[in-house]
């Protein structure tokens, strides 16, 4: 049988991403990857936390990662979530999604531009719900309500 779950990345391993890599770890649907961070020595201590592989550079996520979290400064979430998409990757983004609006609508537009799933965090409370919910994969903000398409 084949592993149907999820497999996804974090980009940024600091205190947000921390969170999101612990999330993942403990989700039945959805496995985690890779860790990205630009600082090497805390990508490497959170993939041997919790056993993924480390990464410095977001574009060795290519082919590894169904989907990732982008849990950098917000002003680099337009051009890394932009990046991400462009290569094929679905996207949860951490809040808020962008540090203007420009670039929010830029993310927004990749997203439609590629085909790709891109969500917007409204509320920590998301981190204490399951990621994804049933066969189709739905993802789920928030407030339990389906925001966004199915996972391609």
């Amino acid at each position: 049988m084949s592993d149907s779950r999820v497999r996804m990345g974090v980009v940024g391993a600091g205190s947000f991403g921390r969170n999101h890599l612990r999330v993942i770890a403990e989700s039945q649907r959805a496995v985690l990857t890779a860790v990205v961070d630009i600082d090497g020595e805390r990508a490497r201590q959170a993939a041997a936390q919790y056993g993924c592989q480390a990464f410095t550079d977001w574009r060795e996520l290519a082919g590894k990662v169904d989907a990732a979290v982008v849990a950098t400064p917000t002003v680099t979430h337009a051009s890394t979530g932009c990046a991400l998409l462009e290569a094929g990757i679905d996207l949860l983004v951490e809040k808020p999604i962008a540090a203007d609006l420009a670039d929010a609508e830029k993310l927004c537009r990749g997203a439609d531009s590629t085909d790709r799933v891109e969500v917007q965090i409204p509320a920590s409370g998301f981190l204490r719900r399951e990621l994804y919910l049933g066969s189709s994969r739905t993802v789920v903000t928030g407030d339990t309500t389906p925001r966004a398409a199915t996972l391609a």
